[in-house]
């Protein structure tokens, strides 16, 4: 990854304040000693096809656009696998800027049933989404 402009001060300043809580929420949950922290700019629509994450946890907070959408277990029907075959949009839940998401992947303690989830459709709302992403994996012990 490239730095192609600094954070405005008050950005950078919520941003370190998130990323350790962000840390801290997961290594309570995981007790891992490392993680990948990314700070991400995107400029297009993320998946927009429900499904789970093959990590251990995952933790978003968005600051400008959209957030992720997720599903409670019972609006999600899934495959024999575990990985996701439909939920029901009527009970999704939209996180907004300024949400915190702390998800379980399929990974979690051999659950093999991460949480449900989507990005939204950038096009409905801005074309600019910016979020702090940390990821869990079985890499990383």
């Amino acid at each position: 990854a490239q730095v192609t402009m600094p954070l405005p001060q008050e950005l950078r300043q919520a941003v370190t304040r998130d990323a350790g809580e962000l840390l801290q929420a997961l290594y309570e949950h995981t007790s891992r000693r490392m993680y990948a922290l990314h700070l991400e700019l995107v400029l297009g629509d993320t998946c927009q096809k429900w499904h789970c994450d093959q990590n251990i946890a995952r933790a978003l907070v968005t600051y400008v656009g959209p957030g992720t959408l997720c599903a409670s277990e019972e609006a999600v029907t899934r495959a024999s696998d575990g990985s996701v075959d439909a939920v029901c949009d009527a009970e999704a839940i939209s996180c907004v800027a300024g949400d915190i998401l702390l998800m379980k992947g399929g990974l979690f303690h051999g659950c093999g049933r991460g949480v449900a989830h989507r990005g939204m459709a950038l096009y409905v709302f801005v074309r600019v989404h910016v979020f702090v992403r940390v990821l869990c994996t079985r890499l990383h012990v």
